[in-house]
């Protein structure tokens, strides 16, 4: 059984009902825990309650069945759905005033989306909270290496081409977006993006939100976006041939283009395009850089000490046994977890004339990735291995993200 997360003081609502006293509860505490997510899951006889955070699941509360009906329709009824209908997946969306204030002497307004997933015991519900008060950090608080810095602010910064933030679900990659264009905003740039949705409103920002069940898709997008003489244009998602061709030739007409799309490696974001059917030579040069990127736990500073890991998570990582390795040990602050955060890891490959004619001359994957590594480009494993080094996170961390 994975640590309970505590119980904290309710917020208290005059006149509230149990299903309105239980939502204040399950979104203050997931609030406070720094939870990404809330899993509800109704089982036979109860509804388990679960927060994910730092990307691992656990525990809040079990409660009774009894309480699943009224919790549901609440729910749906908030995130404006149609609780008529049944056995159908559903998707919405609530904004949550906190009553808590920021650093910045602000309310924290949660953006919370909402999914409703039928199972053989009722909708298994996932509440995705978007924090507007924490998801925007500065690029240089990312994660990246100085160097790695460097490299990334001169991709962003070229007047036209196209860079891509790359990585699997869940690796920060929309974050990642935010910072750069909060870096990027300013009165002399027209910055526009095309999102699904939008989770972070921008000043100097103009943005899009993309509405495929109303035919505004991210290619439609891109190319009624051309008409309103952008500088710097931000598609939320690249998911398939049309996007990926728009959003090419949207950065050979001398704009800059930023884009994720889910990849496994830097080189592999290369190969993704090829398997889409992308002309190679139209690759090779709209392409300027990629940001690879997976997200890590950091170790919990208040318990942070050294220890010696298996040997056999040494050899897979090719470290030597000795001092300079630190894991948490767990206390009351990290919840026993040995956790507290989580960073990035990231591998930056800018795409030079000799990487752009291996594109077009039909290179290999391997072949790819062997010649970023041959100029020095810095992969996400080696970048790993920086931080648990630093004693930022740990080399089971590492292996986990699969880098």
């Amino acid at each position: 059984m994975l640590g309970i997360i505590e119980t904290m003081p309710k917020k208290t609502t005059v006149n509230a009902s149990p299903t309105e006293m239980l939502r204040e509860e399950m979104l203050t505490v997931a609030l406070a825990s720094h939870a990404s997510d809330i899993h509800i899951d109704p089982m036979e006889d109860s509804i388990l309650i679960r927060f994910r955070v730092d990307g691992v699941l656990s525990t809040w509360s079990e409660r009774s069945a009894a309480e699943y009906e009224n919790l549901i329709s609440h729910l749906k009824i908030m995130s404006a759905v149609d609780i008529t209908r049944h056995g159908i997946p559903q998707e919405g969306h609530f904004v949550w005033d906190s009553d808590t204030i920021d650093e910045k002497g602000q309310n924290r307004i949660l953006d919370v989306r909402s999914s409703f997933f039928p199972t053989v015991y009722g909708d298994a519900i996932v509440l995705r909270i978007l924090n507007r008060s924490d998801i925007l950090i500065h690029l240089k608080n990312l994660g990246l290496s100085e160097s790695d810095l460097l490299t990334t602010r001169s991709l962003i910064t070229k007047p036209f081409g196209m860079v891509l933030i790359s990585g699997p679900a869940g690796s920060g990659k929309t974050t990642t977006v935010y910072s750069i264009l909060n870096e990027l905003a300013s009165l002399n740039c027209n910055i526009i993006t095309l999102e699904d949705p939008v989770e972070y409103y921008l000043p100097l920002v103009r943005q899009s939100k993309i509405s495929p069940e109303h035919d505004y898709t991210f290619a439609l997008g891109i190319r009624s976006v051309l008409r309103q003489d952008p500088d710097i244009i931000v598609v939320g998602e690249i998911r398939d041939l049309e996007t990926a061709e728009n959003a090419i030739r949207a950065s050979l007409t001398g704009r800059l283009l930023l884009a994720t799309l889910h990849a496994s490696t830097a080189s592999g974001t290369i190969t993704r395009l090829i398997d889409m059917k992308i002309g190679r030579d139209l690759i090779a040069y709209s392409l300027t850089g990629i940001i690879n990127q997976r997200l890590v736990r950091k170790i919990c500073p208040d318990c942070r000490e050294e220890y010696r890991p298996p040997q056999k998570v040494l050899q897979s990582l090719a470290l030597e046994a000795g001092g300079g390795i630190y894991h948490g040990r767990g206390c009351k602050s990290c919840k026993q977890s040995g956790f507290s955060g989580r960073v990035g890891i990231f591998g930056i490959v800018t795409i030079d004339d000799e990487i752009k004619r291996m594109i077009i001359d039909g290179a290999s994957e391997p072949d790819i990735k062997k010649a970023t590594i041959k100029k020095g480009a810095n992969g996400i494993l080696e970048d790993g291995l920086r931080k648990i080094r630093e004693g930022i996170t740990t080399p089971e961390e590492i292996i986990k993200a699969g880098s």
